[in-house]
């Protein structure tokens, strides 16, 4: 779209070219193909771009687009360079989606390093009685030893609970 308006589109006719580009991006069922065609057809009716960014702005619920909705308003309404704050603001969005995927490869990276993590105790267990077979007869053996075994799964649980609760806050902010 930027591109457009740097070549002499108008606004409207770049938002309308730009709906090849993102099919060819997105396919034909993407969301931000069903806005642009909602845009496309107000357009075509004589309402204002502005007001369609700002409808879809408030459609969407989306923070970068109400911003660039708002941005593009007083641009165009000013006079300013809207070649300008079209590229700004798709270098700004891009960093954002940047960011967020690499926060959502760390999350991931953290759930797989906490399934190991809760799996290790069970897997030592394991390993060790097929390796040793009696190994654990003293902790099983008498009632000292099984309030010990019970206590150590008490604390595993709670470990268990504390890595899952950490998670779960890291996702959800």
């Amino acid at each position: 779209m930027s591109n457009s308006v740097r070549s002499g589109y108008a606004a409207e006719n770049a938002f309308l070219e730009s709906m090849k580009d993102m099919e060819m991006m997105f396919g034909k069922e993407a969301e931000i193909l069903e806005e642009l065609r909602i845009i496309k057809g107000g357009l075509a009716s004589q309402f204002p771009l502005e007001r369609l960014l700002l409808d879809m702005a408030y459609r969407t619920k989306l923070g970068e687009v109400e911003e660039f909705a708002e941005v593009f308003a007083i641009t165009k309404r000013n006079g300013g360079s809207l070649a300008e704050v079209i590229s700004s603001t798709a270098r700004r969005i891009s960093s954002e989606l940047s960011l967020e995927e690499e926060i959502n490869t760390i999350l991931a990276s953290k759930r797989l390093e906490q399934k190991i993590m809760n799996f290790i105790p069970f897997f030592l267990v394991i390993y060790l009685e097929i390796t040793t077979p009696g190994y654990f007869d003293m902790f099983f053996g008498s009632l000292s030893g099984v309030a010990l075994m019970t206590m150590f799964l008490i604390w595993y649980m709670i470990a268990y609970g504390l890595s899952e609760y950490i998670l779960w806050r890291m996702v959800k902010e």
